[in-house]
């Protein structure tokens, strides 16, 4: 897992962007519009400080992690090369619904989706996704690049090895793992 794509540029999905783009891989900021990307891309800014305070990390390297990450409301771009997707679109079980169905078309066969929803259990749209074996849930808290976990849920569908492999990426993206085996 190389290309990521972040969908949901709020408060936790430009966190989870700008995690990843600090830990090396190449990361896409999704969002519906130019103005949300906009929002999206000063969430980031304002981060940079945080975590160089926070976490001590050395300036330029939190500043070419924030330079690392592509922005586009554009849905074929972002998702018709990406090898993970997370999605952090608003909690609202018919606004995740239907980003499943309208992503579906550009996804590449290999695509593995999670979900960071807090308050909605993958099980109830992993059939949206149409690839319910490649389905589970990461859910981050706010401050990721403090607060450095990631609960790693599976649903009754996912297949262990890719159950596995998030369990991987969630490490090599700074993060302590917590595996769910249930909801």
């Amino acid at each position: 897992m190389k290309n990521i794509t972040v969908a949901g540029g709020g408060v936790l999905g430009s966190q989870i962007a700008y995690q990843i783009a600090r830990f090396g891989f190449d990361t896409i900021q999704y969002d519906i519009s130019e103005e949300t990307i906009d929002a999206a891309k000063k969430r980031v800014e304002s981060y940079i400080p945080l975590v160089v305070r926070d976490v001590d990390a050395d300036p330029d390297e939190a500043r070419a992690a924030a330079d690392r990450i592509t922005y586009t409301a554009n849905m074929e771009e972002a998702f018709s090369h990406t090898d993970l997707v997370i999605e952090a679109v608003p909690e609202t079980m018919a606004i995740k619904k239907q980003f499943y169905n309208d992503i579906q078309r550009y996804l590449p066969e290999h695509t593995v989706l999670l979900t960071n929803s807090s308050t909605l259990a993958p099980s109830a749209f992993m059939h949206e996704t149409g690839r319910p074996e490649k389905f589970l849930a990461l859910h981050f808290v706010n401050h990721i690049w403090l607060k450095n976990t990631g609960e790693v849920m599976k649903t009754e569908l996912t297949d262990d090895e890719v159950f596995k492999d998030v369990q991987s990426f969630t490490d090599a993206m700074g993060m302590m793992v917590i595996s769910l085996y249930k909801e």
